[in-house]
């Protein structure tokens, strides 16, 4: 999508967008799911908003509480909502007495009930909505980056000190002889958190979730000669 402005109360050029129709389609076809794909810079927000508009306007969407927007920052939703509270003022100040222009003085007015932000807040509110049904506590908080890095790392640090401390398993032993230490596989840990969703690794079957045996001990071997190999050096 090349840059162009779709919103209420703007202008096209009229040379400008070779993919006018299918800006066009974004805000006329309402009764159907649409994905839009472009670069950035290239007016999806715009369009979003046009869309927004045209569902209060034409009536598909009976009250503002009912549209929800969904980003992935928190900078984009807050954006988002001051935009789309500009483009709602344009819309009243540029439409005709009618039902048109009262669906979005009504959506104007009621703006605060209407949902944009993010995919974390949307879940919350859902939650918040339904804790019951959905087995969470009512007190429940939802974590920022920083805070869910802090209890990860704190788990980690939990685990490790447990291992260190009682290793009947021998795993730090078996790490020691292979040339590994317990903290080299925290990077390991985060990644296997940062996909709690993920049942099956690609992995061989076979080998029990790493390299079939007779191969681990070979690339061992050859490991071990080119460290001595570095050390003499």
């Amino acid at each position: 999508m090349s840059e162009m402005s779709i919103g209420p109360g703007k202008r096209e050029k009229p040379s400008a967008a070779p993919d006018r129709k299918e800006r066009e389609r974004i805000v006329r076809e309402l009764d159907r799911n649409m994905l839009v794909e472009a670069a950035a810079g290239t007016g999806k927000t715009t369009s979003i908003l046009a869309r927004m508009i045209a569902l209060i306007s034409s009536g598909r969407c009976e009250a503002v509480r009912t549209l929800a927007a969904v980003t992935f920052t928190r900078k984009a939703a807050a954006e988002l909502r001051a935009r789309f509270r500009v483009a709602l003022e344009k819309a009243v100040r540029a439409a005709v007495p009618g039902p048109e222009k009262l669906a979005l003085e009504q959506a104007l007015a009621s703006l605060e009930q209407c949902f944009i932000g993010t995919i974390h807040s949307f879940c919350g509110r859902l939650l918040r909505e339904r804790p019951v049904e959905a087995g969470v506590d009512l007190e429940f908080e939802e974590l920022d980056e920083e805070a869910d890095g802090r209890l990860r790392k704190e788990a980690w640090d939990s685990y490790a000190a447990r291992v260190l401390a009682h290793d009947p398993g021998g795993a730090v032993a078996e790490l020691d002889r292979i040339g590994l230490r317990l903290k080299d596989l925290e990077a390991a840990f985060a990644r296997f958190a940062d996909y709690p969703d993920v049942r099956d690794w690609p992995v061989l079957p076979e080998a029990g979730g790493g390299l079939p045996p007779p191969r681990t001990r070979e690339i061992e071997r050859e490991i071990r000669a080119y460290v001595e190999h570095m050390e003499r050096l």
